[in-house]
C-alpha cells in the first residue's frame, strides 16, 4: 500500500499474473462499472501479452478467444443501476452478459465495496491476491488508493472474517440467480478466504478486513488525532468522525462536497483541504478529482490506517451501505505519526487549503437521481425478440406498467441496446405506462442484440441493465457475434492460437503487413509450436478444449469446414475424440 503521489498502478496490474503464473478465475465487487473497463480486463491477464489493451470497438479474434476464456472463470459483482451508459460497443460483449451481476444492498442503502481477489496457479499450486480500493471498475481518472495482498493458503483452522462474509452473502444479493458453475466458484472463493495469510506491505501489521451493511459496523476508533480523506460527505457523518477525536486535524475532499456541508466542516476539523498536485504529479486534474477513501489516526503513539470504499457519509458509517474497509496498524511505516503522511510527508505538496467561494450553494442537499433510477429497476423488465427474416425485431417488456406518478422523473426516457449509437435512443415512457411494453423502432442483425440496454432521461444520466433476453438462445447470439469477428481462415487461426496461449497470435492482427498468406497458417499448425500447445492442454488442461468445443460447435459444420485449414481440423477431430470433446 502506498500514499505516495508518485507510485502508481493501473487497474489491470490487480489481474496481471506473477512471472510464472497464470490467471484462474477473479471475484470483482465495485459500486459502479463501464463496459469497455470490463471488455479490457482479459487482455491483462496474459503475461507479456495484451497487457489490458483490448479494443472495445474492435474486438480482435484474440481478444475474443481471451474475453470468452476469462468470462467463464470471473464475477462481476456491481449495484444495481451503477453500471454506467455505454455506445457502439462491439458484438463481443454478449461474452460478458453472465458474469455481471446487479446486486443490491440489505438495508436500502448501495452496494458500495470495491474489493477484487484473483487467484493464480503454476502447475498444481495456487496463490490469490486481493485488492481492497477506493476505485470503482470504471476509466475514471481521480485519484484513487488501494492495498494490494498476496496471499496463499494455510491449514490453519478457517477464521470467518469480512472477505469471508461479503463473498458468501453475494448470492442473495443478487436481481438475477447465479447459475451452478457461478455458485460453486463463489462458494470455493468463500470458504478458502477464511484460510489464507495474506502478506502485508512493509511497515504494516495487524490486517483486519471489515465488511458492513451486512450485519456489522464499523467507523474509526476513539484517537488522538484524526485525518480523513473523502471525496464525499455529510453532515451527520463529520460531526461522529470529530466527536470521536480529540483533534480533527485535517479533512481532504471535493469543493462541491465542502461546500454542501462546509459548516460541519469548517466548525469541526481543523485544515480543510482539496487536491492541488503539482503539474508533474498530473497538475492538469481539476481539484475535484479526489476519489481516495482513507481514514488515518494516532491512539497513545500508535498510528492506525483505513482504506477502502467507506466515504464520510452516514449511509456508509451506520451500516446502511454494504462497504469493505482494510484496516492495519501503520505505526512503522508512519514513525512520526500523521505528519509522515499528511504535514509534511508525500502529500502535503498536493494539498491546498479550501474556502467556498461566496456563490457557492453551501450547506445544500446534492442531487439525487437514484430514485428515478430505482423506479426502472423495479420494474423487472426484459426482452423479447422475434426473427424478422434475417433480422430481428426487439420489444422492452416489463411485469407490471410504469406507475405514473414515476413520470416526473424519467422525463424524455429512452432506451436502446449498447451496441447502438446514443442518438438511437428510442422513447418508452409512454408504453412502459400504458401496457408495460415498447417495440423498438427498427429492425436489428442478431449481432446487435445485447441484454445490456441503455436508459437515459432528462434528468437521470446515461445508465445500463443487464436484461435477460428471451425469444432466441444466448448460443445463438454468441455464434452471431462469433461469426462477426471471425470471417475468415486467418482470424479463425487467429482466435485458436490465443485460445492456447500463443504469442504468435495474441500479437498477430489481421490484414498485418506480417500476413504471409493462410498456406503458412497450415504450416505452422506444427512448425509454430501450436501442435505441442494443444498436445499439452489435453493433458493438463482438458477443461480449455472444452471451452474450445464449444466455440467450434458454435460456428456449425459448414463454417468450421470453411475457416479451418485441413491440418488444424484433422489435428482438432483426433485430439477432441482423444479428450471425450464433443465435435
Amino acid at each position: 500500500m502506498t500514499l505516495a503521489p508518485r507510485s502508481r498502478l493501473s487497474l489491470y496490474d490487480i489481474v496481471r499474473p506473477p512471472a510464472g503464473w497464470s490467471f484462474d478465475a477473479m471475484i470483482v465487487c465495485t459500486y459502479s462499472a463501464d463496459l469497455r473497463s470490463i471488455l479490457a480486463l482479459p487482455g491483462a491477464v496474459v503475461v507479456d501479452g495484451q497487457g489490458g489493451r483490448m479494443l472495445t470497438d474492435r474486438v480482435t479474434p484474440a481478444q475474443l478467444a481471451l474475453l470468452r476464456r476469462t468470462c467463464e472463470r470471473s464475477l462481476i459483482f456491481c449495484q444495481e443501476a451503477a453500471l454506467l451508459g455505454a455506445e457502439q460497443l462491439t458484438s463481443a460483449i454478449i461474452e460478458t452478459e453472465p458474469m455481471v451481476k446487479a446486486v443490491t444492498a440489505p438495508g436500502g442503502g448501495a452496494f458500495h465495496p470495491k474489493v477484487w481477489m484473483v487467484r493464480f496457479r503454476m502447475d498444481d499450486r495456487i496463490c490469490y491476491r486481493l485488492a481492497v480500493m477506493s476505485r470503482n471498475l470504471t476509466a475514471d481518472r481521480s485519484w484513487d488508493v488501494g492495498v494490494i495482498l498476496e496471499g496463499r493458503l494455510t491449514d490453519r483452522p478457517a477464521r470467518r472474517d469480512g472477505l469471508g462474509t461479503l463473498l458468501a452473502a453475494l448470492p442473495g444479493r443478487c436481481r438475477r440467480p447465479l447459475n451452478e458453475v457461478q455458485q460453486a466458484l463463489l462458494s470455493d472463493f468463500a470458504t478458502t478466504a477464511d484460510r489464507i495469510q495474506w502478506t502485508l506491505p512493509q511497515g504494516l501489521t495487524r490486517l483486519q478486513l471489515h465488511v458492513t451493511g451486512l450485519g456489522a459496523q464499523w467507523a474509526p476508533p476513539q484517537s488522538d488525532r484524526l485525518a480523513v480523506f473523502s471525496p464525499f460527505l455529510d453532515k451527520g457523518a463529520l460531526e461522529a468522525l470529530a466527536g470521536a477525536s480529540n483533534e480533527a486535524a485535517l479533512l481532504v475532499s471535493r469543493p462541491d462536497a465542502l461546500d454542501r456541508c462546509w459548516t460541519a466542516a469548517n466548525t469541526r476539523f481543523a485544515r480543510k483541504t482539496v487536491l492541488a498536485p503539482p503539474s508533474d504529479l498530473g497538475g492538469d486534474l481539476p481539484s475535484g478529482a479526489l476519489h481516495a477513501k482513507v481514514f488515518a489516526w494516532e491512539v497513545k503513539g500508535r498510528c492506525g490506517l483505513a482504506v477502502g470504499s467507506m466515504n464520510a457519509t452516514s449511509a456508509a458509517l451506520r451500516g446502511r451501505n454494504v462497504e469493505f474497509m482494510a484496516v492495519v496498524d501503520a505505526t512503522k511505516a508512519l514513525p512520526r505519526g500523521l505528519a509522515s503522511l499528511v504535514d509534511d510527508g508525500p502529500l502535503a505538496a498536493c494539498l491546498a487549503d479550501y474556502l467556498p467561494p461566496s456563490d457557492a450553494p453551501v450547506d445544500a442537499p446534492p442531487p439525487d437521481d437514484r430514485p428515478a433510477r430505482r423506479k426502472i429497476c423495479d420494474l423487472n423488465m426484459k426482452l423479447v425478440c422475434t426473427a424478422q427474416g434475417e433480422d430481428w425485431r426487439l420489444e422492452l417488456v416489463a411485469e407490471s406498467p410504469l406507475e405514473k406518478s414515476a413520470g416526473a422523473l424519467l422525463k424524455g426516457l429512452t432506451f436502446r441496446p449498447a451496441t447502438l449509437a446514443a442518438s438511437r435512443g428510442a422513447p418508452c415512457l409512454a408504453g412502459l405506462a400504458r401496457d408495460a411494453r415498447v417495440v423498438f423502432p427498427t429492425l436489428l442483425p442478431l449481432a446487435s442484440i445485447t441484454g445490456y440496454v441503455v436508459f437515459e432521461a432528462k434528468d437521470v444520466g446515461a445508465f445500463t441493465l443487464n436484461l435477460p433476453v428471451e425469444g432466441v438462445t444466448d448460443d445463438a447470439r454468441r455464434t452471431a457475434a462469433l461469426r462477426t469477428i471471425l470471417p475468415d481462415e486467418r482470424s479463425f487461426m487467429d482466435f485458436i492460437r490465443a485460445f492456447f496461449d500463443d504469442p504468435e497470435g495474441l500479437d498477430s492482427t489481421p490484414g498485418s503487413d506480417e500476413d504471409q498468406g493462410l498456406a503458412a497458417w497450415g504450416a505452422g499448425i506444427a512448425q509454430g509450436g501450436l501442435l505441442e500447445m494443444m498436445v499439452r492442454c489435453a493433458a493438463d488442461e482438458p477443461q480449455r478444449l472444452h471451452q474450445l468445443g464449444d466455440a467450434i460447435r458454435s460456428l456449425g459444420a459448414e463454417e468450421f469446414e470453411r475457416l479451418a485449414p485441413e491440418a488444424f481440423r484433422t489435428l482438432w477431430t483426433t485430439l477432441a475424440r482423444d479428450a471425450g470433446v464433443a465435435l
